[in-house]
């Protein structure tokens, strides 16, 4: 996801969350991601989990104009991604 983020040229918060404490097993982070997992993004009032989802959700947002899309255009090559 932090690849991503840097290649669409964001600018993020990183909250380090202390795996070997089961830290992502909180309920303060359950309420976020009920699978208490990582990594978790927070954009405004949306939240969203699962890295594959998280980098699809920033391109389709972020990328175009002067950031160049981090997926192919075809759906096929998109999918294979």
């Amino acid at each position: 996801v932090r690849i991503a983020l840097r290649a669409l040229g964001l600018e993020w918060q990183t909250r380090p969350i202390d795996l070997a404490r089961m830290e992502q097993k909180t309920a303060a982070l359950l309420a976020l991601n009920p699978n208490g997992e990582v990594p978790i993004l927070l954009h405004g009032e949306r939240v969203l989990y699962d890295s594959a989802l998280i980098g699809e959700y920033l391109d389709a947002t972020f990328a175009g104009g002067e950031r160049a899309s981090l997926f192919p255009r075809d759906a096929y090559q998109r999918a294979q991604t």
